[in-house]
């Protein structure tokens, strides 16, 4: 309780409204808020304007996107048109793979509205590795539940 009121009163407000957010990411689920607050040191906050492409399909993948205001549409190729695959909003991230391997995109993401996103680097995760082994192991697993979630969800939709 008294750390809690001590970290509080450590960090503006806004800061505190990310770690919040942050927490509420399944990426980063049973983080420790410090240990949140050295994630939020290592992501790259960027303001996309609407129609403004974050990236193209077969882009190579560097970083994984997470989207804490605004509406991204995902797109996939059918010839020369762009096909919207899905929408993500506040809450959701996209581009979970480049944080395993930095290979093509398999859809384009463009801003359906005015954006501000997170943007976690491979390198980001690579240097935690090295620096805070606890966190980059607990991102890595919640990342690995994730996707085999994904997996399991592609999988039953198939079978249908």
């Amino acid at each position: 309780m008294i750390l809690d009121r001590f970290f509080n009163k450590a960090y503006d407000h806004a800061v505190l409204e990310k770690i919040k957010f942050l927490s509420q990411i399944s990426l980063f689920k049973n983080i420790r808020r410090k240990d949140l607050l050295y994630i939020l040191e290592n992501l790259y906050e960027k303001k996309y304007l609407k129609n403004e492409v974050l990236f193209n399909e077969g882009d190579i993948g560097r970083a994984l996107f997470i989207i804490y205001s605004g509406n991204i549409g995902l797109y996939k190729k059918n010839g020369d048109q762009n096909i919207l695959f899905s929408e993500v909003k506040a809450g959701d991230f996209i581009g979970e793979m480049a944080l395993l391997e930095e290979m093509p995109r398999s859809l384009s993401a463009i801003c359906l509205e005015d954006s501000f996103v997170f943007l976690l680097y491979k390198t980001n995760i690579e240097n935690m590795i090295n620096s805070k082994p606890k966190i980059a192991a607990r991102i890595n697993y919640n990342l690995a539940k994730i996707l085999s979630s994904r997996l399991r969800n592609t999988l039953r939709s198939n079978e249908k």
